[in-house]
């Protein structure tokens, strides 16, 4: 029997691994994706940081929190919206190798912590925010494929284009059961042994990818610092508005049946829309809040590298100097 299939484009994948053992200790495809979706992201917006005069350093500095809590903020709200479940499973709160991570309380989560890093540290947070949110949307777009590895984040029962064939072998039993009925409905041969649906983490991955895409290009063309959080708060939540209206594995808001995830994500658009045309507006009246976007040119970059190299041979001078002293005064000290 075939693991996973995408009957309507030809593909067919025999036997989808999702993990693989070192040493006796199971290692997931999920949080590979998530892994590899990380560094990724990183490593673009450092990048792109640095050509823009930020020093590298920071980005560095940040990650170690931004991941920490992103995991636990991603963590945090898949188990609030899921406490029915997890109250009477408290055990398996802290055990992800199922899955489980909400990518919404992870950004939130990697958002707040960049705001409050750059008051502690003295830095341009929307500056810096407009580096980290273009690598964010690369990062959730390489994370979603660590859902298909898991066989998760899809919509209805699917016979379109892109609809993918999953063995119910793999698929949450929950899942198989909420789908059952829809399956005998519309595609009663494979009713029992497969569920087909509309595969929404693939929508998602794409829908990222131009979001990433355009950002990448507009960044040079931005008119004020932390425009392109904005788009990002526009672009994800419109995207993400309609992806969730299709989900079939939704977080809810208590008995409401409204899905968490779609209310945020308008919430989220209409923030965004309102944060691009406010910064244009007093961009123009030259408003302080919203510092004007200027290119550098080659020779001020290069400047500015120089400068940050001086200081930080300075500071290794001025450790090694104090490191020497020390080094001279413990001998006195001893023999007093």
């Amino acid at each position: 029997m075939t693991d996973v299939s995408f009957p309507n484009l030809g593909i067919n994948i025999e036997h989808l691994p999702q993990g693989f053992n070192i040493f006796g200790v199971e290692i997931r495809l999920y949080a590979i994706m998530i892994m590899i979706g990380l560094a990724a992201g990183f490593f673009v917006a450092k990048h792109l940081g640095t050509i823009e005069g930020d020093d590298p350093e920071d980005y560095s500095d940040y990650i170690i929190y931004g991941v920490l809590f992103g995991i636990l903020g991603a963590r945090l709200y898949y188990v609030i919206f899921e406490f029915g479940y997890y109250k009477d499973h408290l055990a398996e709160i802290l055990n992800l190798r199922q899955g489980g991570l909400a990518i919404y309380g992870g950004a939130i989560a990697a958002i707040v912590t960049m705001f409050v890093f750059t008051k502690i540290k003295k830095r341009r947070f929307l500056q810096m925010v407009d580096m980290g949110v273009i690598g964010l949307i690369l990062g959730q777009a390489i994370g979603r494929w660590g859902n298909f590895f898991n066989c998760e984040v899809f919509g209805g029962v699917s016979d379109g284009l892109f609809a993918m064939r999953l063995n119910n072998n793999l698929v949450n039993s929950e899942y198989v059961t909420m789908l059952a009925k829809d399956m005998q409905e519309r595609l009663p041969e494979l009713a029992g042994t497969y569920t087909q649906v509309a595969p929404t983490f693939l929508y998602e991955f794409a829908w990222n990818m131009l979001a990433f895409t355009f950002m990448v290009l507009y960044r040079k063309h931005r008119k004020f610092k932390g425009e392109l959080f904005g788009f990002y708060l526009l672009l994800y939540g419109a995207g993400r508005f309609w992806i969730e209206g299709i989900r079939s594995d939704q977080l809810k808001i208590g008995s409401t049946g409204i899905p968490v995830s779609q209310a945020l994500s308008a919430v989220l658009f209409v923030a965004g829309l309102a944060f691009i045309i406010t910064g244009h507006i007093l961009v123009k009246k030259q408003k302080a809040f919203f510092i004007p976007h200027v290119n550098l040119t080659e020779e001020e970059l290069a400047k500015i590298k120089k400068e940050r190299a001086e200081k930080l041979e300075k500071e290794k001078q001025a450790l090694k100097q104090k490191k020497e002293t020390k080094e001279k005064e413990t001998p006195k000290d001893k023999q007093e």
